[in-house]
């Protein structure tokens, strides 16, 4: 899978790209909610990984942002946030996100969500 993984903090950005690229997925990074939809725009991607808290443009603007651009494709979005609030959560349900992982996380629950986003996009393909 081609993966975009979306935080503000390096040695997270780091430790996505290292555990995914382990497991067989091509990773692309971005440190702000700019570069997140500029990568957006110019790539397709199978899924992204979001942070929310973000300076200048958060996770929140990026999901309304890519909603209200998503015209071929449609990206699903894994939350991984230290956002533990219910408004946080409501929000993801309601733009349709994947999964909502809390930091810390544990590596095996984002495998899991990647691989029920690839299950799920190869089903799709093969009723094509």
């Amino acid at each position: 899978m081609r993966i975009l993984a979306v935080d503000d903090e390096e040695d997270t950005r780091r430790f996505l790209k290292d555990l995914l690229t382990q497991e067989g997925h091509e990773v692309v990074t971005a440190a702000t909610g700019l570069e997140a939809l500029a990568a957006v725009q110019i790539h397709r991607f199978d899924a992204v990984l979001l942070d929310l808290m973000m300076p200048e443009v958060d996770g929140f603007k990026v999901i309304r942002s890519m909603t209200d651009h998503w015209v071929n494709y449609r990206v699903p979005v894994v939350i991984i946030s230290c956002r533990r609030d219910a408004h946080s959560r409501s929000f993801a349900r309601i733009f349709g996100c994947a999964r909502y992982l809390e930091k810390p996380f544990k590596p095996e629950a984002l495998i899991e969500a990647l691989q029920e986003i690839d299950q799920g996009r190869q089903e799709t393909v093969a009723s094509r």
